[in-house]
């Protein structure tokens, strides 16, 4: 079924042609006349005209990702970041190819579902390394749950989506549509988001399973204690400063008793003498 806008295109281009040549005033008749009169480099000139149209248009179509051609231009990425990549025959695919990225093996191909606009990028792990597998089955039902739980959570954090019949097989999938925006940038980072979500995985059932360090209780901390320095409350420089304000305080007084100053009482004079409310 063709597309409304491919129809368009088409339909479009056909009515411009014939206005065209209706403005012209060409018709079938005249043009087959007009090409029994051409001569040999008319013909030759007109043909390159012709080829030079064509292999324009297939270099600019070449340039746009379809369906089609979506195939060898994955290829042409992956070896611009020189990834290693083999071709795999599977059936429900169009097309598979193996890639080894940081040494994770995953598949990129076609699959002929949904309408095969899509390309899926599919990355198969074991969940639980070999050194911590016992350790797994040692658990009792209760911390299996438990343990899975936190697997869950922590790639939801992630926001990780993954398939699995158990821990020694798990799927992580990535769609992406086939459109003429796809570009290199955009297929290279998934793969590496799947990598990243192997290792979020692979690390949170490590934690899990493998023997965590014990960590012992610092001691509570002392009570803070005044300093008993030279300039703490019972030092010889705090002592002498309370003297000489003392007798600073009492020649205040005295010099305001004989006129000679005016007195301003401190704040702590004005507190001691306020009566209370």
């Amino acid at each position: 079924m063709f597309k409304l806008d491919t129809i368009f295109t088409w339909g479009g281009g056909t009515a411009s042609l014939l206005g065209i040549l209706a403005c012209f005033r060409i018709d079938g008749i005249s043009f087959w006349n007009a090409l029994g009169d051409m001569n040999g480099r008319t013909v030759f000139l007109t043909g390159s005209l012709l080829i030079l149209a064509v292999g324009l248009f297939l270099k600019w179509r070449e340039t746009k990702v379809t369906p089609r051609n979506v195939q060898h231009k994955i290829r042409q990425w992956l070896d611009t970041f020189n990834l290693s990549h083999r071709v795999h025959n599977f059936a429900p695919w169009h097309f598979t190819l193996v890639v080894t990225f940081n040494d994770l093996p995953m598949f990129i191909g076609r699959p002929k579902i949904l309408a095969g606009r899509y390309i899926l990028i599919q990355a198969r792990i074991r969940g639980v390394i070999e050194e911590n597998m016992s350790a797994f089955e040692r658990l009792s039902q209760s911390e299996r749950s438990q343990f899975y739980r936190e697997l869950a959570l922590e790639t939801a954090r992630a926001r990780i989506s993954f398939n699995w019949e158990d821990l020694t097989n798990i799927t992580i999938n990535r769609y992406i549509p086939i459109t003429d925006r796809l570009s290199e940038s955009e297929v290279i980072e998934t793969l590496n988001d799947i990598y990243l979500s192997a290792v979020v995985i692979w690390n949170t059932t490590a934690l899990r399973l493998s023997e965590s360090p014990r960590l012992t209780q610092p001691p509570l901390a002392p009570a803070p204690t005044l300093p008993s320095g030279p300039t703490g409350p019972t030092g010889p420089l705090q002592i002498r400063d309370t003297e000489e304000r003392r007798k600073h305080d009492a020649w205040e007084k005295e010099q305001a008793e004989s006129g000679t100053m005016i007195h301003l009482p401190r704040e702590s004079e004005k507190r001691r003498n306020t009566p209370p409310s």
